[in-house]
């Protein structure tokens, strides 16, 4: 004899109840959420990709937005954006060199205290060859290109000139290298052994360095940390005076809920009473309930999935990690 459970007086066959419990776990679509309201604030968290800080430029610009809020883990080692690059094998250090293995751009966040008239850039590179072509880098002095070409197979030194050519103290130095390539012939890759400002080596005045890796047009991974995220939307053309950072403690379990309850204390001192905060289509889900349950007390929460990010379907199985994430952000809150 079949068994059922009985809900309502209806008997359901166990069997149908399991089948549409696991068609839904497998299809993913519990994993966005779409709910926006009226608001005049947005929130974007500091892992964003380039694909959703775009969307998040879209919504600010077409919606009249009055202040967009990024939120981000106040790390206990500066470098630690890179270090979690290197586990994660995105990028490499080794004896000193840098190997970039996609397009992107190895930057350094410098003190302009620790500089006094900064005059000279120099960096030491070499390439391998992809195609019969070599590398191709533009080096950015904050946000002024100062130099570009292609290197070779040989460590060079490349220098250029930084004096008269930016109008703000020097806060960033970018090497940007935008021809990765690969075929069965050659793998294109860009190698960065040494920096230098005029005789000062750049990391040991450097504040914090950060990779951003370019996967293919409007799909970018991480952009690393809360103040990178920052200065890619100044790039958008929002007015850096409207774009706050809410940096909360570092932790390095469960960072979204870690994040939420950090917007808690933030905005509990604060006269907002509702904003929006938009995320990765996947991600949405996790981030709204988090957030929605922090900040439920005095604030009304909406959520924006980014619809850039729909463009990265995922598998089943690439998205398993999303999905047991959830599961266990609704038991968290279930029990709390």
């Amino acid at each position: 004899m079949s068994k059922y459970f009985l809900s309502k007086k209806i008997y359901i066959p166990v069997g149908i109840v399991l089948f549409i419990i696991l068609s839904y776990f497998i299809s993913g679509s519990f994993l966005s959420y779409n709910k926006p309201i009226n608001s005049s604030y947005l929130l974007l968290e500091d892992w964003a990709s380039y694909a959703v800080a775009e969307d998040a430029q879209n919504y600010f610009v077409e919606n009249n937005i009055d202040s967009i809020f990024i939120i981000g883990m106040k790390y206990p080692d500066s470098t630690v954006s890179l270090q979690e690059l290197n586990t994660a094998r995105k990028l490499k250090k080794r004896e000193n060199t840098y190997s970039m293995y996609w397009s992107g751009i190895l930057g350094f966040e410098i003190s302009s205290e620790k500089l006094k008239d900064p005059s000279v850039l120099s960096i030491k590179m070499r390439g391998s060859i992809g195609d019969n072509t070599y590398p191709h880098y533009n080096i950015y002095a904050n946000k002024t290109l100062i130099g570009s070409g292609f290197v070779n197979e040989k460590d060079s030194v490349y220098k250029f000139n930084i004096s008269n050519k930016i109008d703000d103290p020097l806060s960033h130095v970018l090497i940007y290298f935008d021809n990765d390539h690969l075929t069965s012939t050659g793998d294109r890759n860009l190698y960065v052994s040494e920096r230098y400002i005029d005789s000062i080596n750049i990391d040991s005045i450097a504040t914090d360095n950060f990779f951003i890796i370019k996967a293919e047009p409007f799909n970018f991974k991480f952009i690393s940390n809360l103040r990178s995220v920052k200065c890619y939307l100044n790039d958008l053309g929002i007015d850096s005076a409207r774009v706050r950072l809410v940096e909360t403690p570092y932790c390095p379990i469960n960072k979204t809920l870690a994040m939420a309850k950090g917007a808690k204390e933030y905005f509990n001192k604060t006269d907002i009473q509702n904003l929006n905060i938009i995320t990765a289509t996947e991600h949405s889900s996790r981030t709204y309930l988090n957030f929605k349950n922090c900040l439920q007390e005095n604030m009304e929460v909406g959520c924006i999935p980014s619809e850039k990010s729909i463009q990265n379907k995922k598998s089943f199985y690439s998205g398993i990690d999303e999905r047991i994430s959830l599961t266990l952000t609704w038991m968290y809150w279930w029990f709390n």
